[in-house]
């Protein structure tokens, strides 16, 4: 692990050289040395570049906040960690600046030239101050680590498989954890309610204490509500895992010591017959859904549950897999072997069946028992969509679930036969210039011949008031007249943030009686990234909401908030044969919203069936 990392970065060619000291928001666990040395740091560029008459700037735009920064992750882990910008993207060889002078390649490389050597020498003249506070860093995260938290435990029975997601994401970043060992009561902030409560330790339950070397990267990650010192930041301001894995769990300010847990004897397939009428499988966690996407691959047919039921002495929750031999029976024997081998695969537990009989509850033959097509999906990609709305969709069909989806260019999606497949993404972008018209009545007639179209953030702007889709901005409120503007100028940059989110959580009401929401409870942590002000479906499903005081975490400007009262996050219209489903709020954001994708893919398998 490095003493000094520099993410070594490029902006537009327009602005001169930023260094550090860094903007602030500083994350308030970064220690009074990681702040001094940045200053110090950037006494030594300025420098070199006051020597040659070079433009620069420092402490503004790039702050020392979010966890996932080039800069940040090191800062977190120790080091000093700062981002050096060059304006150059779109420079090439050479480019004209707005004051008339060159801005040319050799520049560029010669001013993160002097900025390393800089760098390198202030490393050089406090290197065992460097060295010194390092060790002490690690030294204090085990024996006096930061927060209000010192402990946290996150509840497994009934969330096992996000627990195992989350655990793996401990082991690749080398936190140490366990489980509680026995059980016990306790009293802490519970990341559900959002408010201090007691509860009961299981001795199953995962247990974290902040006394270990990497104390503090680990209480950032987790850190339900982090201190901003400045509004004004360059992104997300709220990130805990804990919400982004949707997990129950609480911060205690006492130190557990947690117990090695057991080597797991875990069996995922649970029948006592051979051959079972059926095969069960509950329908609650992100791996529920690869083992979904894993056997529709295979040509397994699948069956879900509209509504609750009970088998066997088992009640079973709506979304419920129902893997019935009846429609299987031409894979013989392999209908069993595929349903074991994938359900171990993706340790996916399923219940064998002797009996399509409901103890309470709809038969396994009723209309409420809904057969789940094998979905030949489509993702508008090219001009006009955003790259990482667009990268977010396709990474998780070629990566996450390793589920086949076509890829069609904007640039001839008008071109294109649309009934040749069962779902149309529309990733986040802009669509008027690239499909224009032609493109929403193609939309439009795909919807209702059957298809179903998913649009997200900007793309449902792109529906919005258009001809039979139900997706409209809500009024503005008028405003009074002779409205006095007494604002200051130069604070016109925090008097826009009040109408923005920057990365905020909020409370989404669910109706999780809607296929869209199965698997979830009756609310859903979202993270907001756009101040959308969409009115309540008409004609269609509001199936995620806010109402009135939502917001759980992070920053929201207060015009923002006002705007998000009483307004859609998910929706689903009928069109037609078809459906359309507004994801306003983006679930699958940078693919680290783990709780948000089983939300997608929803929206992929079960909306429409």
């Amino acid at each position: 692990m490095p003493q000094i990392h520099v993410d070594f970065h490029e902006q537009s060619y327009t602005s001169p050289y930023y260094f550090a000291p860094a903007a602030k928001p500083f994350h308030e666990d970064i220690t009074p040395w990681q702040r001094e040395f940045q200053t110090t740091v950037g006494t030594f560029n300025a420098k070199r570049f006051d020597a040659n008459n070079w433009l620069y700037f420092t402490k503004e735009r790039f702050d020392l906040f979010y966890p996932s920064y080039g800069d940040t992750y090191p800062t977190y882990n120790g080091a000093i960690g700062m981002t050096f910008e060059q304006g150059g993207i779109r420079g090439g060889l050479g480019v004209t600046l707005p004051d008339g002078d060159t801005l040319t390649l050799k520049k560029r490389i010669s001013h993160h030239v002097a900025t390393s050597f800089g760098t390198l020498e202030a490393a050089n003249q406090n290197a065992e101050k460097l060295v010194s506070e390092f060790v002490k860093f690690y030294e204090k995260g085990k024996t006096n680590p930061a927060g209000p938290y010192k402990s946290f435990v996150i509840k497994t029975k009934g969330d096992e498989s996000k627990v195992r997601q989350f655990s793996q994401f401990l082991d690749k970043n080398g936190f140490q954890y366990g489980i509680a060992g026995k059980d016990m009561l306790a009293s802490g902030f519970s990341f559900s309610s959002d408010k201090t409560e007691g509860f009961k330790i299981e001795a199953e339950d995962l247990v974290l204490n902040l006394y270990q070397p990497r104390s503090t990267y680990l209480r950032i990650l987790l850190d339900p509500k982090p201190m901003l010192e400045d509004s004004l930041t360059y992104d997300i301001t709220s990130w805990s895992l804990l919400y982004a894995y949707g997990l129950k769990a609480y911060g205690l300010k006492d130190k557990l010591t947690p117990v090695a847990p057991k080597a797991s004897t875990e069996t995922y397939v649970n029948s006592a017959i051979a051959k079972p009428y059926a095969y069960l499988a509950a329908w609650k966690s992100f791996d529920d859904m690869r083992f979904l996407a894993g056997l529709l691959k295979q040509g397994v047919k699948v069956r879900a549950s509209e509504t609750a039921f009970e088998s066997n002495g088992q009640s079973y929750q709506p979304g419920t897999l129902v893997i019935t031999r009846a429609s299987n029976e031409r894979l013989g024997d392999k209908f069993d072997q595929i349903v074991k081998a994938t359900s171990e695969e993706f340790k996916v537990k399923v219940n064998g069946v002797a009996s399509g009989w409901a103890s309470k509850g709809s038969d396994f033959g009723s209309s409420n028992v809904f057969f789940l097509k094998a979905p030949k999906v489509a993702i508008v990609g090219g001009e006009g969509t955003a790259s990482t709305g667009f990268g977010e969709v396709w990474h998780f069909f070629e990566r996450q679930i390793n589920y086949p989806a076509t890829v069609l260019g904007s640039e001839y999606f008008n071109n294109i036969d649309l009934r040749q497949f069962d779902v149309l993404i529309l990733p986040s972008g802009s669509y008027s210039k690239n499909l224009g018209d032609r493109g929403i009545e193609n939309i439009r007639n795909f919807a209702k011949a059957g298809g179903k179209v998913i649009a997200i953030e900007s793309a449902v702007d792109f529906l919005s008031g258009k001809p039979d889709f139900d997706i409209v901005h809500k009024e503005e409120a008028k405003k009074k007249e002779n409205q006095e503007n007494l604002g200051k100028y130069e604070d016109r940059e925090r008097e826009e943030i009040s109408e923005d989110t920057q990365g905020c959580v909020y409370r989404i009401t669910l109706d999780n009686t809607h296929p869209l929401a199965f698997g979830y409870d009756k609310s859903y942590l979202g993270l907001i990234l756009s101040t959308s002000d969409y009115q309540f479906l008409k004609s269609g499903w509001n199936v995620g909401i806010s109402k009135e005081k939502d917001l759980v975490a992070g920053f929201a400007g207060k015009k923002a908030q006002e705007k998000l009262k009483n307004s859609l996050f998910f929706g689903v219209q009928d069109l037609g044969k078809g459906e359309v489903v507004y994801l306003v709020n983006n679930p699958i954001f940078r693919g680290f919203w783990q709780n948000g994708k089983l939300l997608f893919g929803n929206a992929v398998f079960m909306v429409g069936n």
